[in-house]
């Protein structure tokens, strides 16, 4: 009798044991499955509102009265900037940004340089690609936007002072490359570099504000190259 009932827990215990290990050995696949189905696409549809930092390093050659004078200038920029993405891969992007210029004008003749500074105002579309826009987004575009700028030096001679200055607008094209990383499901960083050419400016110069009458007109068309680095942080909406 007691070696029947050892035979009988001796089997309930081999096949307690074999059901056991046999979920263990499943537990694995399970999660594994569930993983798999719930691995997030390469690309996904969202809009992101960011705060940059912008650093454009620029130059162009203006053309006052049939004279060029070399213009070089580095601006410190904050900008607010929409990024949209798709999932089927389309990206654009929308912004407005202010910043604090300071430069140098040099005459190609006599290679006098004045020093100016002011305000730039700026704003920018874009359109193009973004093959990744999930957890990481990284995106290229086509650009194009307008800046104004007002400057103005502060010149000092033997025999007298005077402010020259200059207002005008100009017209950029080129692309960016754009890389961002979510640190939180609705925050993030983003930072990329643009590269542009200024297609075509046109506005007034002049040497003394007081004297008005003394404006020459400014242009310029195709000259220059303009790098500009940004970082920022991003939200979701």
């Amino acid at each position: 009798m007691l070696t029947k009932l050892s035979k009988i827990v001796a089997i309930a215990i081999i096949m307690c044991s074999s059901m056991l290990f046999a979920q263990i050995d499943a537990t694995p696949l399970d999660a594994q499955t569930t993983k798999a189905t719930e691995k997030k696409p390469m690309r996904t549809t969202k809009s992101l509102q960011s705060m940059n930092f912008y650093l454009p390093i620029e130059s162009e050659t203006w053309k006052i009265k049939a004279i060029n004078f070399d213009w070089s200038s580095v601006s410190y920029q904050f900008g607010w900037t929409r990024y949209r993405t798709d999932a089927n891969g389309y990206s654009s992007i929308f912004g407005l940004g202010i910043g604090f210029l300071n430069g140098s004008l040099k005459d190609e003749i006599t290679r006098k340089k004045t020093d100016l500074k002011g305000l730039d105002f700026n704003l920018k579309l874009g359109i193009g690609m973004a093959p990744i826009s999930n957890e990481l987004i990284v995106a290229v575009h086509f650009l194009c936007g307008l800046d104004m700028k007002l400057i103005e030096g502060d010149v000092r001679t033997d025999t007298r002072k005077y402010n020259p200055g200059a207002i005008y607008v100009d017209a950029v094209i080129g692309g960016d490359l754009v890389v961002g990383y979510h640190v939180f499901d609705s925050i993030g960083v983003i930072g990329g570099i643009d590269i542009t050419t200024n297609a075509y400016g046109i506005g007034a110069y002049y040497n003394d504000p007081g004297r008005l009458s003394k404006t020459s007109r400014l242009s310029y068309l195709f000259t220059g190259v303009n790098v500009t680095p940004h970082i920022g942080m991003f939200f979701v909406f």
